[in-house]
């Protein structure tokens, strides 16, 4: 014996908005939570040198679609980073070095509701 249940949805099309996202997109650095090892060591936050605040800046570009219906909003979205070059200074020698990050790729989903009109 089977039981089945069903339900409908009607949504109102006239309502509905599509929209593209389309250009550049800048993103900080504010902190890190992971942990950082060299040769074995454990370094701690306080180990370490300061670190130039345009070496936390990640940028590049943002391509996206997204649908807007009532009070809901939804979006996927890709951002392909350009690759830069940083300079880094090791903690226990204080040695300078460059680092290539390469493109720094993500795929975003974003769900929200609007709470009041």
């Amino acid at each position: 014996m089977y039981r089945y249940f069903r339900t409908s949805q009607n949504f109102r099309i006239k309502d509905t908005r599509f929209f593209g996202l389309v250009g550049p997109f800048v993103n900080f650095h504010l902190y890190d939570f992971g942990k950082l090892y060299i040769d074995g060591l454990k370094v701690d936050n306080d180990q370490l040198p300061p670190v130039d605040y345009r070496y936390k800046i990640d940028y590049g570009f943002n391509l996206g679609l997204g649908v807007h219906l009532d009070r809901y909003l939804v979006m996927l979205h890709y951002d392909y980073g350009f690759d830069r070059t940083i300079k880094n200074q090791e903690p226990f020698t204080g040695t300078e070095y460059e680092s290539t990050i390469e493109n720094n790729n993500a795929i975003k989903l974003t769900v929200a509701y609007k709470l009041k009109s």
